[in-house]
Order: structure tokens, then sequence, then C-alpha cells
């Protein structure tokens, strides 16, 4: 099990838009998917909104997984912030968990073509290694050095799995709640102090709603 990390730091999480393996229900992991028109759109949203969140003048490091449809997603926000769209960082143990054999099918593939292993995965989640893959306490391992590496306060864009295992090692979630969590791709995950939202715009500029 993970040990709860204390971050002094305010962290801005965005999830990757959506890609055409996330329409399709793919386990997508280490694979380098691009976003599709959908996902463009979001992550543009997710500009807007952080150009309202943000406070001004804050000297945020700006962190992305090296999977392109994170790296899409963190360069669209970047130009709906106004700045530079290529000036961030990359850094791996922001990456997806890897499914090994899994990637690429979806969870009725996997039941259908390797029913034991998969009612194994059902029994414990958290604790099941992927095929030739990793497993979340790998990622929970990850983030917990990212998290202490911060210098400051960091918008970070990473996957579902990654976003879930910040909430297990600086939000304090028991980890054996997180895999059926939803993690939206049009929202952001702020967290400060241990605590945690979820921000979503609820209307258009001109007051109307979307």
């Amino acid at each position: 099990m993970t040990t709860a990390f204390s971050c002094p730091h305010t962290l801005y999480l965005v999830r990757h838009g959506e890609t055409d393996w996330n329409v399709r229900g793919l386990l997508q992991g280490s694979q380098d998917i691009p976003l599709n028109s959908l996902g463009r759109q979001q992550a543009t949203r997710a500009g807007d909104n952080l150009n309202w969140l943000l406070p001004h003048n804050s000297p945020l490091d700006f962190i992305s997984s090296p999977l392109q449809r994170a790296r899409e997603t963190m360069q669209l926000l970047r130009q709906q912030l106004g700045l530079p769209p290529g000036d961030y960082r990359c850094d791996g143990r922001l990456k997806e968990i890897s499914f090994g054999d899994w990637e690429g099918l979806s969870w009725a593939q996997i039941h259908q073509q390797e029913p034991e292993r998969y009612q194994q995965y059902l029994a414990s989640p958290v604790d099941f290694p992927m095929p030739n893959g990793e497993c979340w306490q790998t990622v929970f391992d990850r983030i917990s050095s990212l998290l202490a590496s911060l210098q400051r306060d960091s918008l970070l864009v990473g996957h579902s799995i990654v976003l879930k295992a910040f909430l297990a090692v600086a939000g304090g979630i028991d980890p054996r709640q997180l895999p059926p969590l939803h993690m939206p791709q049009d929202r952001i995950l702020v967290m400060r102090h241990g605590q945690f939202a979820w921000l979503q715009a609820t209307g258009t500029a001109d007051g109307q709603p979307d």
C-alpha cells in the first residue's frame, strides 16, 4: 500500500483529452495515441478554465507525461493561456500504467480471452501485476518520487491511473477505492495540503449555458 505524502505545493492536474482508443474502450497504457477532435476541444477548454483559475504571474512548473496525447493536451492548454506551447518539460513518472499484453484490448475482450486472469484482476485491481506490464503500486511509487521533487506550484498533464495515484499519495484516498472512480477529461483536479476538488466550467463567457 502507498504512504500519504504531504505536498506543500498547489497542484493543477489535467487528464489528457479524449482519443479514439478512449471512444472504443481500449486500454492505452504506454501506447502513443494522439488526441481526437473532441480531445483537442477538451484541451483547449482546459486552457480557458485555467486562464480563469490560475493566479496571475504565478511561476508554475508545467510538466507533462511524454506520451503524445498528454503533450498535445499541454501544448493546447498553454496556447490558450497565452504561453509558448512548447515551453514545458516532460517527466516519465507521469506516464500511464503499462497494461503490458493487454494494451489495445477492451476489458470485454480480456474477459473473453483470459477469464481467469480477468477474475484475478477484479478481485484485487490495485495489487494485480499486469501481464508483462506494471502494477498500481509502481505508479504510486513513481508519483511519490515526483511529488518529492517538486519545487513550486505545478500544472501537470497525465493519465487516468496517474491522477488516481495523486489522489492516493497526496489526497489520502484508500487505494482500494480508486479503480472504479471516473477520471474526467473535461475537468481540472486541484490539490492543496491534502485536500482536493474537481473544477469544471458551467457556462460560456456571455453567460449562456454550454
